[in-house]
């Protein structure tokens, strides 16, 4: 297999700040190219595939691109047009999708995308979905996907099992639930959010609630007989953008005091001791932790609109200490005209952790990019 320094498709990006090395995917396609949302691992454990998003400005729809670090190529599907957050199979180098058609897995080298099933009744019944999963997630044996749809201004949390299309609605709601995620370890468990949401009927704005101690509603678990439990954030304060550790144990997100004063700290509640604490004192919007929680990613702004400039940093919880590797990406849309596209860098740890990778924003339009996480382990080390 081709490298990062011998393949044809990626160039060097060298920080102007930091020095950190990047390698910028040189796709050869038309339209843009971003990477995948920072939950779905985009890469494949062997690390022949990277997989990516291809947009085509100015239309709004994404679909399908991957490399293929075998044989050096890049191929986009543009079949693949995808409603919610595609998944990657670690393991097969897979990619599911939903569409309005139905679920369905693309190969990276199959002429078409074979279908799966259909969208499930329980859903459908309501009228056409508007989402049918912010980011599709296996459960942990893979015979299910979990999906958080959302039909008009009803949101129905469940699993679809892959074997025969069939779906269990685990609970419905009048309030948005989304970023639902299977624990990696326990089938019986998930992750999900409180989010704020637009009336589709009227159009008036919902945000994110607090209950009567003022805690902010946004951290919850479900299980399969339907309990819910409330995870509020540290000191009061709020949270976003969460995601399971990998083993399972620990419910980590990023927390902050407003909008107007922006993030402090990527903070993890053990399920196991009840343990709350921040782990690296940044201020991260995403971030994502390392096989063995000792490194972080994580993506910052200082205003946030679609568009915003954007700094994508390194954090090693061991020694903590932290590096960027983009010192400043330019902004991609003026404040007051903000992008229709979701253009944050969404770092993610793939292939075993050996790479970061995450959307670049350095010529005015978006790129993706890989760097290898072992100098920055070393740049990070104890002096």
């Amino acid at each position: 297999m081709v490298s990062l320094s011998t393949s044809r498709h990626f160039h060097p990006f060298v920080d102007p700040v930091t020095k950190v090395v990047s390698y910028v995917l040189d796709a050869g396609l038309p339209g843009l190219q971003q990477s995948f949302y920072f939950v779905n691992r985009a890469m494949d454990k062997q690390g022949r595939y990277l997989w990516f998003y291809c947009y085509f400005p100015p239309a709004t729809y994404r679909v399908l691109g991957v490399m293929d670090f075998e044989d050096d190529c890049v191929r986009c599907f543009p079949e693949t047009q995808f409603l919610g957050g595609p998944l990657v199979d670690v393991d097969s180098g897979e990619c599911i999708f939903a569409s309005p058609q139905g679920f369905y897995s693309k190969s990276p080298k199959q002429k078409a995308a074979v279908k799966i099933c259909d969208l499930p009744g329980e859903i459908t019944k309501y009228g056409s979905p508007s989402s049918l999963a912010t980011h599709l997630t296996y459960s942990p044996d893979k015979s299910e996907l979990f999906l958080d749809a959302r039909v008009n201004d009803r949101f129905i949390l469940g699993t679809l099992r892959l074997s025969d299309g069939s779906f269990t609605v685990w609970k419905e709601y009048d309030y948005c639930r989304n970023h639902a995620q299977f624990n990696p370890v326990n089938g019986d468990l998930v992750l999900f959010a409180e989010d704020h949401w637009n009336d589709h009927i009227n159009g008036s704005r919902h945000p994110i609630r607090y209950n009567c101690k003022g805690e902010f509603m946004r951290l919850w678990t479900l299980t399969r007989d339907g309990k819910e439990t409330l995870y509020p954030p540290l000191d009061l304060q709020r949270a976003t953008h969460e995601w399971w550790s990998r083993d399972g144990k620990t419910l980590y997100y990023c927390k902050y005091t407003s909008l107007e004063e922006g993030n402090n700290g990527v903070t993890g509640i053990s399920l196991e001791t009840g343990e709350h604490k921040v782990y690296c004192p940044v201020p991260a919007w995403h971030a994502f932790s390392s096989l063995r929680d000792d490194f972080f990613v994580y993506d910052e702004n200082e205003v946030f609109y679609r568009g915003t400039p954007s700094r994508v940093g390194f954090y090693n919880y061991k020694t903590k200490k932290q590096l960027f590797i983009v010192s400043q990406n330019p902004a991609l849309a003026p404040a007051d005209r903000p992008s229709v596209y979701h253009l944050d860098p969404h770092p993610q740890l793939v292939c075993k952790d050996k790479y970061v990778c995450y959307t670049l924003a350095q010529k005015g339009y978006t790129e993706v990019a890989l760097t290898e996480t072992a100098p920055l382990l070393s740049r990070t080390a104890h002096d």
